[in-house]
């Protein structure tokens, strides 16, 4: 497992991935069930799986009265 905690600019990925994206604030059975069906979807694709979330929610970021 490799950790990047970089501005999305400053990531360039140079292979076909399949990510699971959200707010993954703790891995309980609905995040794992996520997860996987991206590695399991990865693994069809013979390509490499990755999860992507964030350090501040995104309505945090979106609309700040209800972060």
């Amino acid at each position: 497992m490799i950790v990047i905690e970089e501005s999305l600019y400053n990531i360039h990925i140079n292979e076909k991935l399949c990510i699971a994206l959200g707010t993954f604030d703790g891995v309980h059975n609905g995040h794992r069930m996520i997860i996987k069906e991206a590695v399991d979807a990865a693994r069809l694709r013979n390509i490499k799986s990755a999860v992507l979330t964030f350090n501040r929610h995104p309505l945090a970021v979106i609309r700040p009265e209800y972060g």
